[in-house]
């Protein structure tokens, strides 16, 4: 199997996963992680039950904005974004489309022979996912509305 065959492989697209979900914050982290899957296929290639084995070796992240990133791990739904070790930065409100390229390298055998590895790689790019930014925005309030307790006042009268 040449690396043009292995590139025409119907491989299914990772999905792109987001948090928070679909949204953002300019000025915060937004976390983003995908699916790290071996992907095993069956196809016929003159005559011959053909399975080809495709895993993962990295992704190259497209954040909608002009950042690309390439990293080597799918990462994992971080506990909080604190502590999300794989995230972007956006810079402003916005609204975005986000892909993921997952990059390939892979391994054939006909019918139960042998496994032979596949020179060069394949990849496959996600369907965008629509993430919106928006401004997180701090409002100071007057010393006389401190004074009058506006604030308490306005949330009594709701």
């Amino acid at each position: 199997m040449t690396q043009r065959d292995f590139q025409s492989v119907p491989l299914s697209a990772a999905e792109v996963h987001v948090w928070p979900d679909g949204w953002g914050v300019a000025g915060k982290r937004t976390a983003f992680w995908t699916d790290d899957t071996t992907q095993t296929k069956t196809l016929t290639m003159l005559g011959q039950e053909v399975t080809v084995e495709a895993v993962p070796v990295s992704w190259r992240w497209d954040f909608g904005d002009g950042t690309v990133k390439w990293t080597h791990s799918p990462w994992r739904k971080p506990v909080s974004l604190e502590r999300a070790g794989f995230y972007h930065v956006y810079s402003k409100a916005e609204h975005v489309k986000v892909t993921v390229t997952v990059k390939y390298e892979g391994r054939f055998r006909v019918g139960n022979g042998p496994w032979t590895d596949i020179e060069g790689t394949a990849e496959k790019t996600s369907p965008p996912r629509d993430v919106t930014i928006y401004r997180y925005e701090k409002y100071v309030v007057g010393e006389h509305c401190k004074q009058q307790n506006c604030l308490d006042e306005n949330r009594a009268n709701r």
